[in-house]
């Protein structure tokens, strides 16, 4: 097995794991309810960055017109 040489999701995952396992927590946690996070994991970041992106225009766009008037 090589190591350093798989990067991405795959080592990302195993990082976490390896975090888990070291701290103690993987062996509370249901690996159930982790394989369900880990699914949900991209369509949850996706909203909270255009929750981001949209808030700061929002924010940008009422200081726009305070400005203005």
């Amino acid at each position: 097995m090589k190591r350093g040489v798989s990067r991405g999701r795959h080592c990302w995952n195993r990082t976490w794991d390896t975090i888990l396992r070291d701290r103690g927590l993987f062996e509370l946690l249901d690996m159930q309810r982790l394989r369900f996070l880990r699914r949900w994991w991209g369509i949850y970041s996706f909203f909270f960055c255009f929750y981001l992106v949209y808030y700061s225009l929002l924010q940008s766009y009422f200081i726009s017109q305070t400005v203005l008037l």
